[in-house]
């Protein structure tokens, strides 16, 4: 079992006023973005992931003073990737945005998919295009929670894999299956794991309620549940 994956989250209100912790090339691209909303959510995605990375204790032997000597700028398949001086620093960073809150898990040992979701109301129809029947049964044993809940849940941990697989909805969400107690989730990280008969083999993933998020992350090796960066990790 590698090392367990580090998380952190914050809001929109958490983004400070001016942009002088941007790299140069982090200024480029949000220039390069015209709608504002989408530069809103760039630019907390980059600000939740620039606190996690400062913080994150394998990254400390690189002196970073500022967290505008990181730069997380995409790849060509759109996945961020961090850069220091012109030099990309192997570690893998996923990022979720919904609802002015973003959502970073980063890891030195393994690649890494995140999501965050609302707990709300979800069709029946949605449940019909969107999980497998394993998944529908799992949905409609949790009962009236089901669909706020266990849709929730299981939605997320899909979008974590298909994040770590750098596939995102190019392919059908029920190529892949949850499988995982999810009715019942709490603040705790509970471990869930992901099928994907395609490449004959299972993801691990962990997943939690705290209030009305459920978060999520799926990991290419198995880990220990994901720890959250803070001030006392530097």
């Amino acid at each position: 079992m590698v090392a367990p994956p580090y998380w952190q989250i914050q809001d929109r209100v958490d983004l400070p006023a001016g942009l002088d912790w941007l790299g140069p090339g982090e200024r480029e691209h949000l220039d390069a973005l015209k709608v504002q909303k989408r530069r809103q959510d760039w630019l907390l995605g980059r600000w939740t992931a620039k606190q996690a990375l400062f913080l994150y204790p394998p990254l400390h032997q690189l002196a970073v003073e500022s967290i505008s000597d990181l730069e997380v700028l995409p790849a060509i398949d759109g996945s961020p990737r961090v850069w220091r001086s012109g030099a990309e620093i192997p570690v893998a960073v996923s990022l979720s945005h919904r609802a002015g809150r973003a959502f970073c898990c980063l890891s030195k040992d393994c690649d890494v998919g995140c999501d965050l979701e609302v707990v709300e109301p979800r069709s029946p129809g949605f449940v019909e295009d969107y999980f497998t029947a394993v998944e529908r049964a799992q949905i409609e044993d949790a009962g009236a929670a089901g669909l706020a809940v266990a849709a929730n849940a299981l939605w997320s941990a899909k979008e974590s894999l298909l994040k770590l697989l750098r596939l995102g909805l190019t392919i059908d969400s029920r190529k892949v299956e949850v499988q995982g107690g999810s009715e019942s989730l709490g603040p705790e990280w509970r471990g869930f794991e992901v099928a994907h008969p395609g490449l004959e083999r299972s993801f691990a993933g962990w997943w939690c309620r705290r209030g009305d998020w459920i978060l999520t992350v799926a990991t290419s090796e198995r880990t220990g549940p994901p720890i959250r960066v803070s001030t006392n990790s530097r």
